[in-house]
């Protein structure tokens, strides 16, 4: 992919590295002076921000061709996806030697290694089932997980009932399926599958069930520590939106909210700060977004510190933490617990604006175990079911229909 794009594309006001792309990546050529050009990018992003939101490992860069590089810059400020530097006018005509773009706008698909999957996509995207053939981010990143070696726990939830059985990741998906058919007496080939780390939708067979199971203890890490509970009283923020005290609508971050912390619109560097009352052996984080609106943190950071006035220190030197979905929560367990009485969620990235709700993991000195890795069974099945995930859905009153059924099943 660098061979094609570069070390580096931009994003925002930044360079990240092409490595970074991942799933499905489209070239955008495209230009301000270009009325269809103008026409096209509001529509194609809206597809790319739905598949976003789908959770869908779909990524953008485009190749500018306008004619200078203020424009560039004003055009790119309007995407929310990658570019190629303005600059690098040789990588621009590689590129659309390639491609042999003819016109623009024009759009074609490459995988994360370089190879062509569509010479000419600009109608592809178009179409109602394209966000359905992408490959989801979730799946991706789970095959990149190493695999569990010898026999693993999993709880199966069947009709308010919960059976554990003892599973053998190398065996795959199809010895699994005959496992939980002689727990539920559901055939096979009308089970559906979720869980196993998944927020929603159905459990996808192409992914090696050893990755998935890692995926799920990754998701269920931090399930067995205690809760602080600290106080709606004991936190405090940068700012908080229509400057509302501690408690009020805005600047209620607990994890029984009814509403969240949300930051002011022009808090360029927003944290969220939680006092345990004492010190004590801080483990990690936890994070849900918004309750009464679409809003959550993506991505985070975390610090810490003794008294308030003291040194605050990054934990994990500084890693990043992902943040939650609108329908599960995240939790941010560090490598090692450390000794602070003071916590401070540092949000980078969010979705719609910064807000969260959140409290402290504090260590175990039980070690009590995290959740089992959990898989959710549904049956019976018919060819013309409307909740059918495979089918083709016809209507989006059909779409919200069926994310609202699933959300609510694996809920």
């Amino acid at each position: 992919m660098e061979l094609l794009l570069g070390q580096k594309v931009l994003h925002g006001g930044n360079e990240v590295a092409t490595g970074s792309l991942h799933g499905v990546i489209g070239v955008y050529f495209s230009a301000h002076w270009c009325g269809p050009c103008r026409s096209f990018t509001p529509q194609f992003r809206k597809v790319y921000e739905r598949a976003k939101l789908k959770g869908k490992a779909f990524e953008v860069v485009f190749v500018s061709s306008d004619h200078d590089e203020n424009s560039f810059k004003e055009y790119f400020s309007t995407m929310p996806w990658h570019a190629v530097p303005f600059a690098d006018r040789s990588r621009q005509q590689q590129l659309s030697s390639l491609f042999q773009v003819r016109g623009i706008p024009f759009l074609g698909l490459l995988d994360a290694k370089g190879q062509v999957l569509d010479w000419n996509a600009r109608s592809k995207v178009m179409e109602p089932g394209f966000i359905s053939t992408l490959p989801r981010s979730v799946d991706l990143k789970a095959v990149e997980l190493p695999q569990p070696c010898g026999p693993v726990a999993i709880l199966i939830r069947y009709f308010g009932k919960e059976f554990e059985i003892e599973c053998e990741p190398s065996e795959g998906w199809e010895m699994l399926r005959m496992q939980i058919y002689s727990m539920t007496e559901v055939p096979p080939e009308q089970m559906k599958l979720f869980g196993l780390g998944l927020d929603a939708g159905l459990l996808d067979d192409s992914v090696p069930l050893g990755c998935a199971i890692a995926r799920a203890w990754g998701a269920q890490k931090g399930t067995g520590l205690k809760s602080a509970n600290v106080a709606a009283d004991a936190r405090k923020a940068s700012s908080s939106y229509n400057d509302e005290h501690i408690g009020q609508h805005h600047h209620s971050g607990t994890m029984d909210s009814k509403s969240a912390w949300c930051s002011r619109s022009d808090d360029k560097r927003p944290w969220y700060q939680m006092d345990l009352g004492e010190v004590k052996d801080v483990a990690g984080v936890i994070l849900a977004a918004r309750a009464d609106n679409p809003q959550w943190v993506t991505r985070f950071k975390i610090s810490t510190a003794a008294s308030e006035d003291g040194t605050w220190q990054l934990v994990d030197d500084g890693r990043e933490f992902d943040g939650p979905t609108f329908l599960s929560l995240s939790r941010a367990v560090f490598h090692c617990s450390c000794k602070a009485r003071f916590v401070r969620v540092e949000p980078s990235s969010y979705k719609s604006h910064c807000s969260l709700r959140a409290d402290v993991l504090l260590a175990s000195e039980a070690g009590a175990a995290d959740q089992l890795p959990t898989i959710v069974v549904l049956g019976n099945f018919s060819a013309g079911d409307p909740f059918e995930a495979a089918s083709e859905v016809k209507s989006n009153a059909n779409v919200m229909l069926q994310e609202q059924y699933l959300a609510r099943t694996q809920r």
